[in-house]
């Protein structure tokens, strides 16, 4: 169904701030308050999502909501989502501080509906019987309880004194989804419980459904900090296979017992990021998850346990592996798509995470049969007018003229450069670097961009001075 556009009114729309939880995972709350905002919407008022559960997906600090809420707006509470504002740790604090923020917020409201479940156990309807008071108190009565079973088209209508079109739960999602991404674009932090939905709610098969229960079972043994500093050691201890530049990286310097490339950024005055380098022991395994996956990770693993990781969720290729399921699990890798919701088991949504976590090459990644075609990237100052800015662009010109796309990582200036990703050439048989940078700036950006992976690096190296700079000294060697 195709959902009527905004009115683009000379004064500003009225607004209905709803205050709840948006996981947006088709649990009944979410679904329920995504139906309210897009009704809203559709009737040419502004919704406004507030997140009051601590650490959930549009959490808002409610002392800092976006504003103050304006004289004339309507409210819509969720009691279900108070109780939760204590976080999943039950902290007092969070209590006493997002309650009074939270009545002082509805002040100004000229009606606050207050959503209510029915039944359930005594205890949480006497809590939620006690924040419906106190709720009516801080609003001078204005505040009256609706039950949760009331349809959401039936509650816009009482808000905006309008009737309403059937409104599509999914698209409601979607749309509310993207509102909430736009405000908050890190997204939600996957967990295993999203899995968890997204699979009672699709209709996957069997296999599917049992790869994904294994996969949830094994992600919480692996603690984020434990995972993180065995990726981080790991990437420091060259594997065989690793390329010839990485293992002179992190060859010893003769007399100072510290890799070179250590020495090279001491000598370049960068201790602080030096000291990242330094090699340091493998966290020790604590619990059967870990003892699994660490030698895997180190490509150490036994065969038959590397191939049952490495083998696509449910034998579809479009799915991730299950080790790379479980490590987005342990990292709680950010969700920043509706459809990683929907089915976080697909490949496409964490595309860009996984180039991040696991770069080509990675002995995670030895089973993973989608190699990446061979690019052309330019490494260079993208912003100022120095020789070395103009001979990057000079570079960009003359691989167009050759009808190649590269890709620009840029240094200094503005980094984020907007440029489409390198297309696949088929006149490359392998992956190329250009540098246009002071050979200085060369072994820690070869470091990071290549570790997993090899190419054919072309340096364009330039000094003013009468003799080689003993910190250009290192590049050369690369």
């Amino acid at each position: 169904m195709t959902e009527p556009a905004l009115p683009q009114p000379d004064r500003p729309l009225p607004e209905v701030w709803l205050f709840g939880a948006f996981a947006l995972t088709g649990a009944e709350m979410p679904r329920h308050a995504a139906e309210i905002a897009t009704g809203v919407a559709a009737a040419g008022w502004r919704p406004r999502l507030i997140g009051v559960v601590p650490g959930s997906f549009a959490e808002a600090h409610l002392d800092n909501a976006g504003g103050a809420m304006p004289e004339g707006a309507v409210a819509v509470v969720y009691l279900r989502a108070l109780l939760r504002a204590a976080g999943r740790g039950r902290q007092p604090r969070h209590w006493t501080h997002r309650l009074p923020l939270l009545l002082q917020a509805l002040r100004p409201a000229r009606r606050v509906l207050i959503v209510r479940d029915r039944g359930g156990l005594r205890g949480t309807a006497l809590l939620q019987g006690a924040l419906a008071r106190a709720l009516q108190l801080a609003t001078r009565g204005r505040a009256r309880p609706v039950p949760f079973g009331r349809p959401a088209r039936s509650i816009v209508a009482e808000l905006t004194g309008r009737p309403t079109v059937p409104v599509n739960p999914i698209a409601a999602e979607e749309r509310t989804f993207l509102q909430i991404l736009a405000a908050r674009p890190e997204g939600q932090r996957m967990a295993a419980r999203f899995v968890e939905r997204a699979q009672n709610l699709a209709a996957c098969g069997t296999a599917l459904a049992e790869d994904l229960a294994r996969v949830v079972e094994t992600a919480p043994g692996l603690t984020s900090p434990w995972l993180t500093e065995t990726l981080r050691v790991l990437r420091l201890s060259p594997e065989v296979t690793a390329p010839g530049h990485i293992h002179r990286c992190l060859a010893l310097a003769p007399g100072s017992g510290a890799p070179k490339l250590v020495q090279h950024l001491r000598l370049c005055g960068q201790g602080g990021r030096a000291r990242a380098y330094l090699p340091r022991p493998l966290p020790r395994p604590e619990t059967p998850a870990q003892r699994l996956i660490q030698p895997l990770l180190a490509g150490v693993a036994d065969p038959d346990i590397a191939a049952r990781f490495h083998r696509p969720l449910g034998d579809d290729p479009e799915n991730l592996t299950v080790l790379e399921l479980t490590l987005l699990l342990a990292l709680r890798a950010p969700m920043t798509s509706i459809e990683a919701f929907r089915q976080p088991w697909r490949r496409a949504p964490w595309a860009a995470d996984l180039s991040a976590l696991l770069e080509p090459g990675h002995p995670a990644g030895a089973g993973d049969a989608r190699p990446e075609a061979p690019a052309l990237t330019l490494h260079g100052l993208t912003e100022g007018d120095t020789g070395l800015h103009q001979n990057l662009w000079m570079s960009v010109e003359a691989a167009g003229r050759a009808g190649l796309s590269p890709a620009i990582a840029g240094h200094g200036g503005k980094v984020a450069l907007a440029t489409a990703p390198a297309r696949p050439a088929p006149t490359l048989r392998r992956n190329v670097a250009l540098y246009h940078l002071n050979a200085d700036r060369i072994p820690e950006t070869l470091f990071n961009a290549y570790r997993h992976r090899d190419a054919f690096h072309i340096g364009y190296l330039l000094w003013e001075l009468d003799r080689l700079p003993e910190a250009h000294r290192l590049a050369l060697e690369l």
